[in-house]
């Protein structure tokens, strides 16, 4: 009994967020755009900057776009600079999944300050929905229904883990494909 009140709380927060926000189409589902969330351009949404609680605004994004490939080179390079780390992970999904997830981790220090940067990648065929800064509530809603429930928590899960360094990650049995570092 102790999983019914997450899965009530989730039921209700999905509930509130559809009633509150916007869908965009993409990749033939309906994805639940977060309330608070702007349109900046045709296929990107963002959050607005909370002037009244600057200390802990953090930029989100949500944005729809093609596929071109692999990131590896990409998260190669970034991770070459010697104050930035990169983990970049396929999960593993059943093969009747429509879509393949790819999420990325780049801590940097910024003036002796740790930070870290994570995205999830939603992949079908030569489109991407890329989810950056989301909290684990509004990520659950903007792809309820379309993704595996599984693969973004799955995410949220490997952040909590990565916060303070990859080496325990990497060290565990994750079940994900490592293809960066």
């Amino acid at each position: 009994m102790n999983f019914v009140k997450p899965i009530l709380f989730f039921s209700a927060l999905i509930f509130t967020a559809a009633c509150q926000a916007q869908s965009h189409n993409y990749m033939g589902c309906d994805w639940t755009i977060p309330s608070g969330f702007s349109q900046k351009a045709e296929h990107e949404y963002s959050n607005s900057v909370d002037a009244s609680n600057l200390e802990n605004w953090q930029p989100a994004s949500v944005m729809f776009t093609t596929y071109a490939g692999p990131q590896q080179e990409y998260c190669r390079n970034l991770a070459a600079s010697e104050d930035t780390d990169v983990l970049l992970l396929e999960h593993s999904a059943q093969p009747t999944y429509n879509f393949k997830y790819v999420s990325s981790f780049v801590r940097q220090e910024s003036v002796g300050i740790p930070f870290t940067v994570a995205e999830l990648s939603i992949i079908k065929d030569d489109k991407m929905l890329v989810i950056s800064g989301l909290t684990k509530a509004d990520a659950i809603a903007l792809t309820s229904g379309c993704a595996e429930f599984s693969q973004v928590e799955q995410h949220y899960e490997v952040l909590q883990q990565v916060k303070n360094g990859y080496k325990d990650f990497l060290n565990s049995a994750h079940g994900m494909r490592v293809l960066v570092p």
